[in-house]
Parts: C-alpha cells; structure tokens; sequence
C-alpha cells in the first residue's frame, strides 16, 4: 500500500496539503485531453514528450488511468481541488461508456479467443515478487495442462525459483475463498475499520502537537520539523487510504447484493472485480487479496516440494 500524497500534491510547511506547481498543471492537462477525445494511451505518449515529471520512474498507461479515477482531484476538505466536479463526473461518465463499449464489442466478435487469462498480471510470486505467466505443461500430450510459473522460474530456469499453480486449482481456490468472502463479508469489513480509523486520528493529533511545539521554538530545529513533516504525510495518507478502503468496500458491498449464491463454477468477469493481487508463497500458501485489501488464505499444491516439474 502506498503511502505518499496523491501526484499533484504535496505537503507545506504549515502541515497542509497544497498544490504541487510542478505536477498540478500536468493532472489539469490529463482530464482536459481525454475530456477532448486524446485517449489514455496517446496522453501517456504525450507526458513522456514533454518530459513531465512522473509518479514513479516513467509514465505508465496504468498511471494516467489512476489519476482520471481519482476523486480527490476534484477536491476534499484536505485536498484544493485541481479540476471542477463536473470535469470529474464527465471524463468518468465517459470512461465507463468507452469501457463498456468495448466490452460489448469484444464479446460479440470472433477475436475474443485472444483475451488475457483472467490471472494475467495478478498473479504474483512471493518469493521473488515476479508476475508469474501462463505456462502450458505437456502441450502436446492429452494431459496437457495450464499453470502458473513464476517469471524468474520462465525465464530463467527451476533453480532461480520453482513457485508455480495449476490453472484449475487456482480458479477452485477463488470459488472457496469468494464463498468465505461472501459469507463473512460484514465481520471481515467491521473491525479493521474501526481500529485503523482511531489509530490514524490519534497519531494525527501527537505529529501536529509535536510541530506545532518546535515551530514556537526560538531557534526551531529545521531537519526535525521536514521529519515530522515527512511522518505526517504518511500518516494522512493512511487516512486517505481508509477513505479508500471504505470506497471499496461499499463496492464490493453492493456487487454481493445482487449476486443471489455463490457460484459453484469458476466466473472470471466475478474475479476479475474482487481480486486485486494472489500471491503465491513457497510450502503452499497463497493470499487472495480483494479490492478493499482484505487477505482471504489458502493452501495449494506446492509441486516443487514433490520434485515435479
């Protein structure tokens, strides 16, 4: 989970969240091009001509398409808004018709045999945090079958890493672990809410007294107010990413409303909605994160402690 201040942003020397000059113009200049019709990969295009400072090392398409989802930059009572309401209400009005324009499309024709493995780049090895990929086994043998391989283990052989999953039991994995989810889904949401809202409001509280005292000091200690500084940064965004997780789980709330049972069959549009991340352990185990950064557990066949493969 991240935790710095949104691109766009920074914090003052009076503890408040401001514009940042530099990137502020940029997250202005991205929803007015896609409001224009530029779509997200052209504007990602479009950053790395102008050389605009990026949210982590490069531009990415991922990376435009964070900043056009975010409601803070439409304002909050901590961040200055950097584009209206109604920009954000449009450029996302019109996200979610080209999305689901698209996602009629690709149903409808033949070529929807090249769609992605619903685990594509979800998957990841915790070993060696590598996206694992699709790997056929036996491929010309009428047991062939599909697995999931760590990226070091494809490219560089079964001695870097040997975490792998077969494809089936990954899709039975999710139905056990989306049951649980569905079933346990108030007590899973209730207390984490509770106890991180509290930790985050106090913590506030004891970083602002602690600035606020050394700002009165006659000759103030410079490098120890931009650390304290530095440490309330983290700790609003901590509350920021509450504010998320809250979001999210009243999205996934409300996806579970209308699904009447579980399903007892593998459904990729449903993981493809509640699963953010699996991560595969070495001796078996493997996290099921969800949207709201809930940690469902299970166990798997670690083939590599059999000597296969």
């Amino acid at each position: 989970m991240f935790r710095h201040l949104p691109y766009g942003y920074k914090l003052n020397l009076e503890n408040r969240i401001v514009l940042n000059e530099k990137e502020a113009p940029f997250v202005e200049a991205i929803f007015e091009k896609y409001l224009s019709g530029v779509s997200q990969i052209d504007i990602t295009k479009w950053l790395i001509k102008e050389n605009a400072p990026a949210p982590l090392d490069t531009w990415k398409y991922r990376s435009v398409g964070y900043i056009l989802k975010n409601k803070k930059y439409q304002g909050t009572n901590e961040f200055p808004s950097i584009i209206s309401k109604n920009m954000y209400l449009e450029v996302n009005k019109n996200r979610y018709e080209e999305g689901r324009y698209k996602s009629t499309y690709y149903n409808n024709t033949p070529y929807n045999k090249k769609k992605k493995y619903p685990f594509t780049g979800i998957v990841v090895c915790g070993k060696c945090n590598q996206t694992c990929q699709s790997h056929i086994v036996c491929p010309n043998k009428p047991y062939r079958r599909q697995v999931w391989r760590c990226g070091n283990y494809i490219s560089e052989g079964k001695v870097s890493c040997r975490i792998s999953i077969d494809n089936t039991e990954l899709e039975q994995l999710f139905i056990q672990v989306f049951a649980e989810f569905y079933n346990k889904f108030e007590s899973l949401v209730k207390v984490p809410v509770k106890k991180e809202s509290t930790k985050t409001s106090y913590e506030l509280l004891k970083v602002d007294l602690v600035i606020k005292e050394a700002l009165q000091e006659s000759t103030p200690n410079t490098q120890m107010i931009l650390d304290l500084l530095d440490r309330r940064v983290k700790e609003v965004w901590a509350h920021t990413v509450l504010d998320d997780y809250e979001e999210e789980s009243a999205k996934l709330r409300e996806l579970l409303y209308v699904i009447k049972e579980v399903p007892q069959e593998f459904d990729s549009n449903l993981f493809n909605k509640v699963i953010k991340q699996v991560t595969l352990f070495p001796l078996g185990k493997v996290d099921f994160v969800f949207l709201n950064n809930i940690v469902l557990h299970k166990n798997y066949t670690d083939y590599s402690k059999r000597g296969k493969e």
